[in-house]
């Protein structure tokens, strides 16, 4: 409940209508979830989509965004990912909130899920990768934390991927 609160203010996140957010309490007063209704959301995200111009890139510096505010997703799925007004929003914060841990692991797996979930492949993060998230998740825990390079170079080598998949699923489906 007041992990939504606060993502409300992020602007990588679809605005939560905080006016309508409920908790669900059993007899005993027990909180037990909550419920809430949101702004109208985008235009749904896929592989194929990412392809054009730069929103493989406006996809991980979103999630970025999210993570340099102190929080994690815990689903970060592309599927969970929407294009308002050319601008990526995240939506379904399954797990998420404040990563408490000093080392930012939360936000590697969101990182992982992501890559993965791109590419329909649990292989995906070859050596390369793993260096540039280790690097990713140093630069996190900077004061003040950035990881702006660090996140263009992950797009950089998952860019000539992205095409290759894409247009292999393209030829796969017209066949």
């Amino acid at each position: 409940f007041h992990k939504l609160r606060e993502l409300s203010e992020n602007t990588h996140v679809i605005n939560v209508v905080t006016k309508s957010l409920k908790q669900v309490s059993e007899q005993g007063g027990r909180i037990i979830g909550s419920g809430y209704l949101m702004e109208q959301v985008g235009e749904p995200l896929n592989p194929q989509k990412l392809c054009d111009g730069c929103l493989l890139g406006k996809l991980f510096d979103s999630l970025s965004h999210i993570h340099l505010a102190g929080y994690f997703h815990g689903d970060a799925r592309i599927y969970n990912a929407v294009l308002v007004n050319n601008e990526i929003k995240w939506v379904d914060f399954v797990g998420g909130g404040k990563d408490e841990a000093e080392d930012n692991m939360q936000k590697i797996v969101d990182m992982k899920t992501l890559i993965k979930s791109i590419f329909n492949d649990n292989d995906i993060i070859n050596e390369n990768l793993e260096i540039l998230l280790n690097e990713y998740q140093q630069n996190l825990c900077e004061t003040p934390p950035n990881a702006t390079s660090t996140v263009e170079n992950i797009v950089s080598s998952l860019r000539p991927k992205l095409t290759l998949t894409t247009s292999s699923d393209i030829r796969a489906a017209a066949t």
